[in-house]
């Protein structure tokens, strides 16, 4: 599958229950990658009824399941991370900066060409990867949120 690059980050987990919370905006609408000539059309991706599987990496193993939503022109996550080694180290290493970005993997179902520019119109979101180097303009953070504020912030 082909992938795109994209913003993430760890909140902390206001009920206490696990490593934190992935916020992640995986695409936005209409941005091209900084890398190559592509960009995803507003409404263009569709994935799973129980959502996409988050990898530690591509081709990486699964760390949790996350449901992706839409707000305006973002495809977003926002998930607890599981409570378990491989979340621990995944909230780690996002707060340490080792992972900048989300990949999203895709599988293209129709598109076009516009001179060198790659539309993608409809695509099958299959799955997201964390990853070291994002492919768009991105950010990584790791918000801390007071137990008693929520996490209004987003």
């Amino acid at each position: 599958p082909d992938t795109i690059d994209v913003e993430i980050r760890v909140e902390d987990d206001a009920a206490g229950r696990g490593p934190g919370t992935l916020a992640a905006t995986i695409i936005t609408y209409g941005t091209e990658a900084r890398t190559r000539p592509e960009v995803f059309a507003r409404g263009s991706l569709f994935w799973p009824p129980a959502g996409i599987e988050i990898n530690s990496e591509h081709r990486g193993p699964a760390i949790m399941t996350a449901m992706p939503a839409v707000a305006g022109d973002d495809v977003t996550v926002h998930e607890p991370i599981p409570d378990t080694p491989a979340g621990r180290r995944l909230a780690a290493d996002i707060a340490a900066g080792r992972y900048t970005g989300m990949s999203i993997e895709f599988r293209s179902i129709r598109e076009r060409r516009t001179g060198t520019l790659r539309e993608i119109h409809q695509a099958a979101l299959v799955g997201a990867a964390v990853t070291a180097r994002p492919d768009y303009a991105t950010t990584v953070e790791t918000r801390t949120a007071p137990p008693d504020c929520g996490l209004g912030w987003m």
